[in-house]
């Protein structure tokens, strides 16, 4: 949810929606862990030593957040 829509609702920023740290310029992705797809933010993509592309991530991971550099293969437009 747009946090727009949510203050209108009358919540706030939500810590999973809208984590602190998060640069400006990030876009919505999906990130494969554990064998699912969880809604979270590309930071920027790289193109590795084999030409794959690599895609650092912040994502949610246990109960706070994580970032780092995950295989094409595990990224998806969110």
């Amino acid at each position: 949810m747009p946090l727009a829509d949510a203050m209108s609702d009358g919540l706030g920023e939500c810590f999973h929606c809208f984590p602190p740290d998060v640069p400006v310029g990030a876009k919505r992705c999906q990130v494969l862990v554990d064998g699912r797809w969880a809604d979270d933010f590309l930071l920027e993509w790289q193109r590795g030593a084999d030409g794959r592309w690599k895609g650092r991530v912040n994502y949610r991971h246990d109960a706070g957040r994580r970032e780092e550099l995950l295989d094409q293969d595990r990224l998806r437009p969110g």
